[in-house]
């Protein structure tokens, strides 16, 4: 199952990046999004209302928003994603990468129940097992 959760998260990930919006079908339906201090909108959001206003408010601060970063780590039923984001102001055009990031992803049923996403990669790496 290792493969296809990674194969399912490469494509919610690759989706977003095309498209600026989710893939609600791939989610489950109280999907939670975790954001980790000291991000900015840091906070737990759960469900499709939820994660639908954070996109929005997104969206009104970036015209562009990336997940950059191929490497996808499987670990049981989590899939660890190791990159960082690109974004560009709305209103300033100015560009950023932030990177060191991770977020981990938890399956069930073939759908990501939970994304949790870290600014400190060790302590993401920790969480999933992957580190003592």
């Amino acid at each position: 199952m290792s493969q296809e959760n990674v194969e399912l998260v490469r494509q919610v990930l690759d989706h977003w990046n095309n498209t600026g919006e989710l893939p609600w079908e791939l989610l489950d339906p109280d999907y939670e999004y975790v954001i980790d201090p000291p991000a900015w909108l840091a906070g737990t959001y759960r469900g499709r209302a939820e994660v639908s206003d954070l996109i929005r408010r997104v969206a009104e601060v970036f015209d562009e928003f990336r997940f950059e970063g191929d490497d996808l780590v499987p670990v049981g039923d989590r899939v660890v994603s190791l990159g960082g984001i690109r974004v560009r102001g709305a209103l300033s055009g100015a560009g950023a990468v932030q990177t060191g990031g991770a977020g981990v992803h938890e399956l069930r049923n073939g759908r990501i129940v939970r994304t949790r996403i870290y600014f400190d990669r060790e302590q993401a790496l920790r969480d999933a097992g992957l580190r003592e």
